[in-house]
């Protein structure tokens, strides 16, 4: 039976040729055992002096919880328009922390030049007697860099802004991280301050605007009113005291009817307002309010990103939006209190000198001149009052956005406290993160022994000795008939 026979294929792997080259390298070193020695023993020494001479390295972290406030500001102010999107917290806050003006202040306020001297490593301080003294500009920049480089902000799971610092002086670390959790916040609250501060300051001087055109509207009622034969009392004159002496002007002293029914239904008017207001303000907060506890409960039982949790945290975002309708009344109610004040005020200006009743100043809403006269109608005064109402209503209307944004810079000043929250102050390090000692000797031993081999290899091969029998085979192409054993020479 004839057997299958299979051709010899050349192998890429020699064994042999590995275990003669293993064997070469081990011998070299006996051969070369001097070298070898130096070479492992030294590299063993510079790594030690490596050792002695690289700084130690401390890391110091901090962590900021943010967190987004929806109670002080839906209840303090339900008609807001201020988007909640806006009170991100972590928006630009690692580009704000890295900034170079805030290492800038951040050098200044923990006072690390003062310190440069004094915290300088000993390789830094043989760097600087070398290259001579620093200027402070040059000082400066290096610091920056150097604290860029080992000054460190990420943000993780969109909330929690962490800040890292490595440093080779433990207690500078500390001040640092301080110094650069204490600029960030002071940094946020003057920064979202200013914001409505600004918006303040532009309402402010958009009301001052538009008190010089409603005094021309007025004396524009004014001189219509006179050309028609209207008598008015100036709105500057405090009221007179009626021809008897032991009586004071009560509540329609010197009023018509329908002028004290017309107050009457303006109070109405104003309370009924404001109980409607009361009552979509009070739904209002008690949604938002059950919307937050819903989610405080889903959060302290499932994961921030839970699909219920999600849901639960945009259902809030739209329970927090204030109704459509709050706004319109809020400006409705604001129109009638002016009114109703101005009524107020000019029931105590209806009486003259002589004890004779006059018309009221043109400084009033358009509703209560009609009541207070039986003239036929005018129409340049019907126009006069109808400018003067629309600039009217423009200026309570900025006076209510005016006092909408004092009201937003309380809450925001009172809400930051609430929206970071320092979890993890600075701390002072004990222990080093770098360098790892253990990792650099055992490095430091495999190269020393790298190093010896490779050294003994590269010395019997600069000898252009044949020094192995298996050179004589595969250099020289000499069969090798026998091997002798060298002999201890006789003396």
């Amino acid at each position: 039976m004839l057997r299958p026979t299979y051709a010899k294929t050349n192998s890429d792997f020699d064994l042999d040729s590995v275990k003669l080259l293993i064997g070469f390298v081990g011998r070299a070193v006996l051969r070369h055992l001097r070298l070898s020695i130096v070479v492992f023993v030294g590299t063993i020494a510079l790594t030690v002096v490596a050792l002695m001479f690289m700084p130690p390295l401390y890391r110091v972290q901090s962590r900021i919880l943010t967190h987004t406030n929806y109670i002080i500001p839906a209840l303090a102010t339900p008609g807001r328009s201020v988007p909640w999107q806006a009170q991100s917290s972590t928006d630009g806050a690692v580009e704000i922390i890295k900034a170079r003006d805030n290492l800038r202040g951040i050098i200044d306020e923990a006072n690390l030049a003062a310190t440069w001297k004094e915290t300088r490593t000993p390789l830094g301080k043989i760097s600087d007697r070398v290259r001579g003294e620093m200027t402070s500009e040059d000082q400066e920049l290096a610091l920056i860099s150097l604290l860029d480089d080992r000054f460190s902000a990420v943000i993780e799971d969109e909330k929690v802004i962490v800040m890292t610092i490595e440093w080779h002086d433990p207690a500078v670390a500390v001040r640092i991280l301080e110094t650069a959790q204490k600029r960030f916040l002071e940094n946020r609250k003057n920064r979202e301050l200013s914001e409505i501060n600004e918006t303040v300051t532009i309402l402010a001087h958009q009301v001052e605007e538009s008190a010089p055109g409603l005094e021309l509207a007025a004396e524009r009622i004014r001189t219509v009113a006179q050309k028609s034969g209207m008598r008015v009392a100036p709105t500057e004159v405090a009221p007179p005291p009626i021809a008897s002496s032991d009586r004071k002007p009560g509540p329609s002293a010197g009023r018509s009817p329908a002028e004290v029914a017309a107050q009457r239904d303006a109070e109405e008017a104003l309370r009924d307002q404001r109980t409607a207001i009361a009552d979509i303000e009070r739904s209002y907060s008690e949604r938002v309010r059950g919307a937050q506890e819903h989610l405080s409960k889903l959060r302290g039982t499932l994961g921030p990103n839970h699909p219920d949790v999600v849901n639960a945290t945009r259902n809030v975002e739209l329970q927090s939006k204030p109704p459509e309708e709050l706004s319109s009344m809020k400006t409705e109610e604001s129109r009638l209190a002016t009114q109703l004040s101005r009524m107020q005020t000019v029931a105590n200006q209806t009486v003259a000198g002589n004890g004779e009743r006059v018309e009221r100043p043109p400084v009033i809403s358009r509703p209560v001149v009609s009541l207070s006269t039986d003239r036929a109608p005018n129409p340049e005064l019907e126009q006069a009052m109808s400018d003067y109402e629309r600039l009217d209503r423009t200026q309570v209307e900025l006076y209510r956005r005016l006092e909408d944004a004092k009201m937003e810079v309380q809450t925001a000043t009172a809400g930051f406290n609430y929206r970071y929250l320092v979890t993890q102050p600075p701390v002072f390090p004990h222990k080093t993160v770098k360098p790892k000692k253990p990792v650099i000797v055992l490095s430091g031993i495999f190269m020393a022994c790298v190093q010896a081999l490779v050294l003994a290899v590269i010395a019997d091969i600069l000898s252009g000795r044949i020094v192995e029998p298996w050179q004589v085979t595969r250099f020289v192409r000499i069969p090798v008939l026998g091997e002798i054993a060298d002999q201890p020479r006789k003396s």
